[in-house]
């Protein structure tokens, strides 16, 4: 059709032709083009691409089958970049502005995370979903564990778990340790707050050190080695 619109073209500018029949075969020209274009397009959605390099893991159609829009065909798995997901309570979703750092833990070594975003919908569980990137030999599907260091707010009080807190003389006391030996510190205790936890509103500092359990079996002066999480805590006593 193009060459024939060529070839009417000079007849018709040199009044060889009527106007009204290369009118004609241009519109038809310009419908069939259009029609062409839609054509190509639909066949463009006949061709999957990849947003990602990586490997497919499963196939959730056979061929000929109906797909709706928006539905998952295939599982890909981008093997250049990974990411590591958890899932936090509202609490911990909610301080996504306060995280300083973040790691993993694989294969006793330590990996920086970085985090990539945080959902601001919870799930059945009432748990939000954060994703995090990672630059680690893990493998798809591999479980790690996860550590978040969270800023402390300017207001946020200081607060412990309720097993700290003993009686001694009708007063709230706790142990704090001074130069590796337990010193009775007399504590002022508030309400308790969402976690369970005893919210102290006076008596401790930021930086004191507080035995958080086996109170009980413990004396003035008592010498106390200070166990961290990362060699053996055993029993989580402090």
């Amino acid at each position: 059709m193009r060459d024939q619109v060529a070839r009417l073209k000079p007849l018709y500018e040199n009044d060889a032709l009527n106007a009204n029949d290369y009118e004609q075969a241009t519109s038809r020209l310009e419908v069939l083009e259009i029609q062409l274009r839609n054509a190509e397009n639909q066949l463009s959605y006949t061709r999957l691409t990849a947003p990602v390099e990586g490997f497919i893991q499963s196939v959730n159609f056979e061929e000929a089958e109906m797909v709706g829009v928006g539905t998952c065909v295939f599982d890909i798995v981008d093997d250049h970049r990974r990411e590591v997901e958890i899932n936090v309570p509202n609490d911990v979703a909610r301080d996504y502005g306060r995280y300083e750092s973040s790691y993993c833990l694989h294969e006793g070594k330590r990996y920086p995370l970085d985090i990539l975003s945080v959902l601001h919908k919870a799930d059945a569980n009432q748990l939000y979903t954060v994703k995090l990137g990672v630059n680690a030999p893990l493998r798809p599907g591999q479980s790690v564990d996860v550590y978040i260091n969270v800023r402390a707010s300017e207001n946020a009080a200081l607060t412990l778990p309720p097993d700290a807190v003993f009686e001694h003389e009708g007063k709230s006391c706790v142990w704090v340790l001074k130069d590796g030996k337990t010193v009775r510190r007399t504590v002022t205790i508030g309400k308790v707050d969402n976690r369970g936890r005893l919210i102290i509103l006076d008596g401790l500092s930021a930086n004191d050190e507080v035995v958080k359990a086996g109170v009980s079996y413990l004396q003035e002066g008592e010498e106390v080695r200070v166990v961290t999480n990362e060699s053996s805590n055993v029993g989580d006593l402090l």
